[in-house]
């Protein structure tokens, strides 16, 4: 009992760390690079005038600069359920994915730029679970390498005895 105790204990020390001290602070330099971009495409925007594409990609900063702290894991598995449906959604994501793809280098750029810190703030949020995931995770990895490597084997031991029986079937045969 008063080991469960003390493994809780250390779990939530490291949760109230990494979630009042470690993630805002990559939060804030998450945001400011998302800062960055979105100057870098006002800057883009000055020189080349407005186009669909720059307010797209402004319209997505701005949201991600907005709901930085929601990307999760989950979420990203609820929109990757989203994504499978046929639905308006989808129709709208389509369409401003192939205008930003049929768009400059430079816009592609932040587009691309845009997508990795979304990406780190998503995996940085989940940080706190981690304690808890990872041996979960290393368990499950253990157990279906050790299944793959049983059924390797077991498969090997059966084609060396079918190629030792075609061997021996072969002696017989000549």
């Amino acid at each position: 009992m008063t080991i469960i105790f003390i493994i809780l204990f250390v779990f939530s020390l490291w949760h109230f760390t990494y979630q009042s001290i470690m993630l805002p602070n990559h939060r804030m330099h998450l945001r400011n690079k998302l800062f960055a971009l979105r100057d870098r495409l006002i800057r883009y925007e000055i020189e080349n005038g407005l186009k669909p594409e720059v307010k797209v990609l402004n319209n997505s900063i701005n949201s991600s600069i907005s709901n930085l702290h929601h990307f999760n894991f989950f979420d990203f598995l609820r929109f990757k359920s989203e994504l499978a449906k046929e639905s308006k959604f989808t129709k709208t994501l389509s369409k401003r994915t192939q205008l930003i793809k049929g768009s400059d280098e430079e816009i592609k750029e932040i587009a691309k730029l845009m997508s990795e810190i979304v990406f780190s703030a998503m995996s940085i949020n989940i940080g706190s679970w981690l304690p808890l995931i990872a041996p979960l995770v290393f368990t499950y990895d253990f157990f279906k390498n050790i299944v793959g490597f049983t059924q390797d084997m077991l498969f090997s031991i059966t084609l060396n005895r079918e190629d030792e029986a075609a061997n021996l079937f072969r002696l017989r045969t000549t």
